[in-house]
């Protein structure tokens, strides 16, 4: 979504869309120079000039014209070379001034299911649903409301994140959003929406058909050996969330939101609702839904979800600025498989004389580095080189200062069998 400020008297819009689709309303008002796919050019090009030029001058058109400057990125940089150096060098610092802007602004909505209680012996195998209508709550009491944003959410695919950029500067007391879309946009042709855009039903799957209307909440699992499928949907239906939170608006900014599954569900028997009309079981659901949400915690940046094991269970918090992380797809990250990494690397039975571990010579207080020129083996043997301080290792594709082990996997073990260094073998180590 992107989002800019109007102001309209003593008021403000948040005016925002999804990320990467068009706007769809004509009260939209994305600045832009074209209306056609190829127009423009030539007055994009005179326009970008200008606002290159102007940037040097003042921060102000930055948050006014990222977007146009992004919708017209191309056009300008391949007539750039045309421009005076000048011109060509103040270009570039406006591109990369918009996409600071662009970066430095994302607040984003991570969303996380409480998991049941186990005694309950209920499993929940589908949790999507769609949200709209960011708004956010200044001191003074007023919201500052988004337009035209949805996002779509699901446990079951993985996309449990939702981006809103442009946040504006300022403080702020509390979020609000609504489960489900308004009534105008419930009877939109669905296939009015771009191929990426939150409300396609190709990428949402949660669109009637040929009934018409979205689901703005499916809830689905087992309870004991019993089915239950749950469709919220329907204008009775909508729901708002409305969450006290105190944060600070206009730079990164990650909002953890927990829906705790016990809530949602409490006080439900019936194994099915399609929200017709005066279905009791929805209205419940529905009462129960808007209580389930709480926010979990308020982080100034912005965390990257890392390439990973489907079935992993922790995400290591690292910043979106920094490169796209990749774990192994065949080791999930788990609560547990971090505990045993950690006993394993403090553990001094992997040495012949039980008296060394990985610990002692990377030193976590030392970066995990070895304060001796030359690290020591289990014997007290001096060895040829420093043990090398062990950080940001998810980046690297070569480890040992010569870089013979491609892995994490093959690096871990050699210190093991190294005459040098631990100077034990794997099945005694196992045994």
């Amino acid at each position: 979504m992107a989002a800019k400020i109007i102001e309209h008297g003593v008021s403000a819009v948040w005016e925002g869309r999804e990320l990467g689709a068009s706007p769809r309303h004509s009260n939209q008002k994305v600045v832009s120079s074209t209306s056609g796919p190829n127009r423009g050019t030539a007055s994009s090009l005179q326009t970008f000039y200008d606002l290159s030029l102007t940037i040097i001058k003042t921060q102000s058109y930055r948050s006014r014209y990222y977007d146009f400057v992004y919708q017209n990125r191309l056009n300008a940089l391949h007539m750039c070379f045309r421009l005076p150096f000048e011109a060509w060098i103040a270009t570039v610092m406006l591109l990369t001034a918009t996409q600071s802007v662009r970066s430095a602004q994302v607040m984003r909505l991570e969303f996380s299911a409480i998991p049941l209680p186990v005694p309950l012996k209920v499993q929940v195998t589908r949790l999507d649903f769609l949200i709209s209508g960011l708004a956010l709550r200044k001191l003074d009491g007023t919201w500052l409301d988004s337009r035209d944003w949805f996002a779509y959410i699901s446990s079951t695919g993985g996309k449990m994140t939702s981006d809103a950029t442009g946040t504006p500067n300022g403080d702020y007391s509390a979020i609000r959003f609504r489960i489900g879309v308004d009534e105008a946009t419930n009877k939109t042709d669905p296939n009015s929406f771009p191929p990426d855009h939150a409300l396609n039903p190709l990428v949402n799957n949660l669109h009637w058909g040929w009934q018409g209307g979205f689901i703005f909440m499916a809830l689905e699992g087992r309870r004991q050996e019993e089915a239950f499928s749950y469709h919220i949907a329907n204008a009775p239906q909508l729901m708002t969330i409305e969450l006290p939170v105190e944060f600070h608006g206009g730079g990164p900014l990650t909002m953890g939101i927990d829906f705790d599954l016990s809530k949602a569900l409490q006080g439900i028997t019936e194994s099915t609702t399609h929200s017709r009309e005066g279905d009791a079981t929805a209205l419940r659901l529905k009462t129960n839904i808007e209580k389930a949400f709480s926010v979990r915690k308020v982080s100034y940046d912005v965390y990257q979800r890392p390439l990973a094991a489907k079935n992993a269970t922790v995400t290591p918090a690292i910043s979106q600025r920094f490169p796209q992380v990749t774990l192994p797809s065949d080791n999930p990250l788990t609560e547990a498989g971090i505990e045993l990494g950690r006993q394993l690397f403090n553990d001094k039975r992997l040495s012949s004389s039980n008296s060394q571990s990985c610990a002692a010579c990377h030193e976590q207080g030392k970066a995990f580095a070895d304060a001796r020129r030359f690290s020591l083996g289990a014997q007290q043997q001096v060895g040829k080189r420093n043990a090398m301080p062990l950080f940001n290792l998810a980046w690297h594709s070569a480890f040992f200062w010569d870089g013979r082990a491609a892995t994490l996997r093959e690096q871990v073990l050699m210190p093991i069998q190294d005459k040098a260094e631990m100077n034990e073998t794997l099945p005694n180590v196992i045994a």
